[in-house]
């Protein structure tokens, strides 16, 4: 059970007991069940959040639910919205390595250089656990010049990291988090 999961499940532990609209949106996304989030949707506030302020982009980031946390943006769900400890989606995206998450929220405008309750980024949690390929795409878009408003410095700089990333997964057959597995496997 990852870190994520373990929180999420003790964040959502009254949704047993007491069971409001906003609880079962919470819960439907925790089990990744999109056409009962989309149903609740239609009566539950897409920023519905518990206690601590999880959200149900917040489940989405965290488990890597990509397809769900995309159906969420495109309804308009907030995507800096803060949990515990100041947690936005895109730091649990990068916390547990789902770089599709993370891609998807940066898209979507979500803000790289936010800080959590330690001060830490997005960027921080993925080099703290060693998710390199989310590490690669943080620096592109917080790299300093690396903004839109410098034409065609920003794209260049973007289509060189991007590249890496379509080079590593095409020509090894592998992502940096598959070629650590691997390794370990290997030296066992």
């Amino acid at each position: 059970m990852t870190r994520f999961a373990l929180t999420t499940a003790l964040a959502l532990l009254p949704v047993a007991l007491i069971a409001a609209p906003a609880d079962d949106l919470l819960e439907a996304a925790r089990l990744n069940d999109l056409p009962r989030v989309l149903i609740l949707l239609e009566a539950t506030d897409i920023d519905a959040a518990t206690a601590n302020g999880t959200t149900a982009l917040h489940v989405a980031a965290g488990y890597g639910y990509t397809e769900l946390a995309l159906t969420l943006i495109e309804r308009g769900a907030h995507v800096d919205t803060r949990a515990a400890l100041g947690k936005t989606p895109l730091m649990l995206a990068a916390q547990e390595g789902y770089c599709e998450v993370a891609l998807l929220l940066i898209d979507a405008g979500a803000d790289t250089d936010m800080r959590d309750a330690a001060g830490a980024t997005a960027l921080t949690w993925a080099q703290g656990y060693g998710h390199r390929d989310i590490v690669t795409a943080l620096q592109i878009v917080t790299a300093p010049g690396a903004a839109p408003g410098n034409g065609w410095k920003w794209l260049i700089t973007g289509f060189v990291g991007l590249y890496s990333l379509i080079a590593m997964r095409h020509l090894h057959g592998t992502t940096p988090r598959s070629t650590r597995r691997l390794a370990l496997r290997s030296a066992a």
